[in-house]
């Protein structure tokens, strides 16, 4: 839980008087947060998918030293990475509620599932069997999200590889 002061109820609200006023509205999301599951994530894909922000930003959850957050995974002995470049290259901290491949999954296709999403609850319904079909098949166990996660390889994977091998810099 990141103790966000603002309900679902009051984002849909702002951004929808936003868009209303002609202000392009962006979301910025947090992935890998202490405490976050796939259905946790589902949950901000869907309401990102509700809102339709006409940007998506998202970063992995990065604790940095000395915060709250940080003293928060190191007292439930969650492993930090200290040594990852930036949020946006790979998650800092290894969560026991989310597979490291599962997150990955999600960071990398957020974009695609909010659409899809946005897709199914216009021609289902949010609530549908369609929907909740799909929330089993995309949280299960079985889901082969490291397939997805090697298909998906593009140039933050590419900008990764070469931060931490920077011999492979052609010149």
């Amino acid at each position: 839980n990141m103790k966000r002061l603002m309900s679902d109820e009051k984002i849909i609200q702002a951004f929808s008087i936003l868009k209303s006023c002609g202000i392009q509205v962006n979301s910025f999301n947090i992935l890998g947060f202490i405490g976050e599951t796939p259905q946790t994530i589902l949950k901000t894909v869907k309401l990102n998918a509700l809102v339709s922000p006409a940007i998506v930003f998202n970063a992995y959850f990065y604790p940095f030293p000395g915060t709250q957050a940080y003293n928060l995974a190191r007292g439930k002995k969650y492993r930090i990475d200290e040594d990852v470049g930036s949020f946006f290259e790979k998650p800092v901290v290894r969560l026991d509620t989310i597979k490291q491949g599962q997150l990955i999954f999600f960071y990398k296709y957020f974009y695609f599932l909010m659409r899809l999403y946005g897709f199914l609850g216009k021609r289902f319904g949010a609530e549908s069997k369609a929907v909740k079909a799909f929330d089993k098949i995309i949280t299960s166990k079985f889901f082969p999200y490291f397939i997805f996660n090697l298909l998906h390889f593009g140039k933050d994977d590419v900008l990764a590889i070469l931060r931490r091998h920077p011999f492979l810099y052609v010149f």
